[in-house]
């Protein structure tokens, strides 16, 4: 009978309507980003996607990305479509739902609410029913305000219509108010259409009629709607291509399954009629298919008729096995309707037999079962009703608090008035004071520009400089290497005169023109020497600037055109000038002296 198992429930929630292409965060943007009576279906084609397509990471890009996004333009409404989509992505891999993902849906009601769009809340509160662990009230109240909200919008915008209505029926089959079941899953086949649309909503919504039927003693219809079950799985097997359920072949957990309570489900209207040879074989095909497949909700209800069968058949132990066996796995998912019949008959049982102890065990079990059922469906009901009034009183806290941020918007754009006109005048007295402030930074710039401008001439100046000391000192090089020549061949021909001549040897005019380029590349150091040592003459200064070249002592005697005996005698009489005992050259000297004197050159 009828479906209680969560996987089956999971199941039902992720068939899909189409089969979409993959799509990006900037799809799913577009897709949700929208309030008409069409977002329904434009959300219900993402999650499709999110279903056929699934990549991992594909997934953890589009939320990302989505998210991202809201950082720079936040969006309720969008913020919440994300949050139901990674809700849908987690029960899809999820084989039960946890605490966590259920208070995620929940906490969705508080956004979806503050949206104020009846139709994402209706979509929310579907969520919540069909896949939460909620109590039999909450499903009532929530599954109940989705269809009313769904028909007023129009059911055409949501495509899974069909589907609240099945868990409308299931929570009043739950609540034992079976016309109202019968109400709903009539209701739901009208808008499902033909079982080719949907094999799974269809055979539950027949399994509920059936079994409501029963519970109303209306044995042949319940029977009619088992047989339509077992008929239409019978045309699957053969035409299993033409559903759009999606299994790979009729071979399936599922089919097998429901063949069985199809089977199961004409048993029992047999066994109501009387007729229980009949019933036997189609008891025990039930019961196999749900053993192998390991329903205990099931089992329990065919163990508890088939122990019926075999007690009107005046066969005590085995009517006993099957009433002990379905208790066992009734107390298993805590099904209280089958956990009751199985007390009650075990209790009967050993009262025949003058166990009358045994007898009042299960009787009082019995008793505890019922008070718990009846405790539960009138708690929920009760229930239901409260929070319908909970939800009223939200929506009239929802309705006051738009009224005050209405107040509080009107309050805002006369404060944003005044603050745009005082901003105004701010500004006004900051452009003034700006344009100061630019003129004072354009003279500054423009002293800066000519300073700039004159370090850029020194230091082309010294460049200069340079350069001209450099082509002296290779001039002299060359000079000193052709005396040197001139020297070596003296005695095989008669020297050049006309080229020595041609060779720069320094002049008085040489040597002021020399000492200017000097000045610039090393500044104050001629006058540093005279002040240090007056007792220097000219030409002694002048033999220490070409030591300060690094020019050796023949380059320095061509240089001042004196031989290298000549130069070293003129260091000897400096160094009795400066009375310096222990050996120095004028390298040293030199050194010691920029030192002493802190020249950075």
């Amino acid at each position: 009978m009828v479906v209680k198992n969560a996987l089956f429930l999971l199941l039902f929630f992720r068939i899909t309507i189409l089969n979409a292409q993959n799509l990006n965060a900037s799809d799913l943007i577009e897709k949700w980003d929208r309030n008409d009576v069409y977002q329904t279906i434009e959300a219900e084609k993402t999650y499709s996607d999110l279903k056929s397509n699934y990549d991992p990471l594909k997934f953890q890009q589009n939320v990302s990305g989505i998210k991202e996004h809201l950082k720079k333009e936040p969006n309720p409404r969008l913020e919440v479509r994300l949050n139901m989509y990674e809700i849908l992505n987690s029960i899809q891999f999820e084989k039960k739902i946890s605490s966590k993902t259920e208070k995620d849906i929940a906490d969705l009601f508080q956004k979806a609410i503050l949206i104020n769009d009846e139709q994402i809340l209706s979509e929310i509160y579907s969520i919540y029913v069909e896949n939460g662990n909620a109590t039999f009230e909450d499903n009532l109240f929530y599954i109940t305000k989705t269809v009313e909200i769904q028909e007023k919008i129009g059911t055409a915008y949501f495509p899974k219509f069909y589907l609240r209505l099945f868990f409308a029926s299931l929570v009043y089959y739950n609540l034992s108010m079976y016309n109202e079941s019968i109400y709903y899953s009539k209701k739901s086949l009208k808008h499902l259409g033909k079982a080719e649309n949907n094999l799974s909503s269809y055979v539950w919504n027949k399994d509920l009629l059936g079994a409501s039927y029963y519970r109303l003693n209306k044995i042949d219809s319940g029977m009619y709607h088992y047989q339509n079950i077992y008929d239409v799985l019978l045309d699957y097997n053969a035409h299993f291509k033409n559903y759009k359920e999606g299994f790979e072949n009729y071979d399936s957990p599922f089919f097998n399954i429901w063949l069985g309570i199809s089977q199961g489900g004409i048993g029992k209207g047999l066994v109501l009629q009387g007729k229980y040879d009949e019933a036997i074989p189609y008891l025990e095909y039930n019961l196999k298919q749900s053993q192998s497949h390991h329903e205990p909700n099931d089992v329990a209800k065919v163990q508890n008729l088939l122990a019926e069968v075999y007690q009107n058949q005046n066969l005590p132990e085995k009517a006993f096995q099957f009433r002990w066996a379905a208790l066992k796995n009734a107390k298993i998912r805590n099904t209280l309707k089958e956990a009751i019949i199985a007390s009650k008959g075990l209790e009967n049982m050993y009262k025949s037999s003058n166990q009358f102890d045994s007898a009042y065990f299960y009787n009082e079990l019995s008793h505890t079962f019922e008070k718990e059922l009846f405790q539960t469906i009138n708690h929920s009901k009760f229930l239901s009703v409260t929070n319908r009034l909970q939800h009223e009183k939200m929506q009239n806290a929802i309705s006051k608090a738009e009224k005050k941020i209405s107040e509080q918007k009107l309050a805002r754009n006369l404060i944003l008035i005044f603050s745009i006109v005082s901003l105004g005048l701010v500004l006004l007295f900051y452009q003034r004071y700006r344009d100061q402030q630019k003129n004072k930074l354009d003279k500054i710039n423009h002293k800066k520009n000519v300073a700039e401008k004159g370090l850029q001439e020194s230091q082309e100046t010294l460049k200069e400089a340079k350069d001209q000391l450099q082509i002296f000192k290779k001039s002299l090089k060359q000079n000193n290497k052709l005396i040197e020549s001139l020297k070596n061949n003296s005695e095989k021909a008669k020297p050049n005169y006309s080229e020595l001549q041609s060779c720069t040897i320094l002049t008085k005019e040489d040597w002021i023109h020399f000492r200017k380029q000097f000045d610039k590349v090393y500044p104050n150091y001629l006058y540093s020497l005279r002040e240090a040592f007056p007792q220097f003459s000219q030409a002694e200064i002048r033999y220490l600037c070409l030591v300060k070249l690094n020019l050796r002592q023949s380059e320095i005697a061509s240089a001042l055109g004196i031989s290298d005996s000549s130069v070293r005698v003129t260091w000897h009489r400096m160094r009795k000038k400066l009375d310096v005992e222990n050996p120095i050259n004028p390298y040293e000297f030199l050194s010691e002296f920029e030192q002493n004197h802190q020249l950075n050159l």
